[in-house]
């Protein structure tokens, strides 16, 4: 905990020499979510930049885990791109929020690196193209989106490439599905 403190202290004395700004500390509960310091689990730091509040948030041993932009300074309203890492400071997952709502396209990643899925939103709703990948590199599913409702042809995979279903939807209702075994056959 101290050496934590050590790392926090540091990055933020760094970054008030650097910027001058009115920097504040934050705490985070699991979710990301701010919270009175006795409900954190992670600590962050909070600073004006470009008419938002920049965000860094990170763990007991000083990795970043989060990062993002907010409108406002009690960081209530999530505006810009957001971006969340595993502990060994990979990528977990990177979007866009506008007030609050997830927008445009959204990317993961599973721990070592590997592309997981890739989500299109706006306002909030799942709209457009969607695609995942087994940790493999295999693809797990592709499809499309119609306000968070699965719409027209899907398509899952086992984790070998073969197709596992092919489905059809029509406002967000399973119209037609096809399944097959391990090896693609129907």
């Amino acid at each position: 905990m101290k050496m934590f403190l050590f790392t926090l202290w540091s990055f933020c004395s760094l970054n008030l020499v650097a910027q001058k700004s009115d920097t504040v500390i934050r705490y985070f509960n699991a979710s990301f979510l701010p919270v009175p310091k006795t409900a954190a689990t992670y600590l962050g730091m909070a600073y004006p930049e470009n008419s938002k509040w920049s965000v860094v948030v990170v763990n007991e041993s000083g990795k970043i885990l989060m990062t993002g932009n907010y409108k406002d300074k009690s960081l209530k309203i999530r505006d810009g791109l957001f971006t969340f890492f595993y502990p060994n400071g990979n990528p977990q997952m990177r979007g866009i929020y506008v007030n609050n709502a997830e927008d445009d396209i959204w990317l993961s990643w599973y721990s070592g690196g590997e592309r997981k899925d890739s989500i299109i939103y706006k306002k909030g709703f799942k709209l457009g193209a969607a695609a995942g990948w087994f940790e493999n590199g295999n693809p797990k599913y592709h499809g499309n989106y119609l306000y968070s409702y699965a719409d027209s042809s899907w398509t899952w995979y086992h984790e070998n490439g073969k197709p596992s279903t092919k489905e059809k939807y029509e406002s967000g209702k399973l119209k037609f599905l096809e399944c097959f075994d391990t090896l693609g056959n129907y």
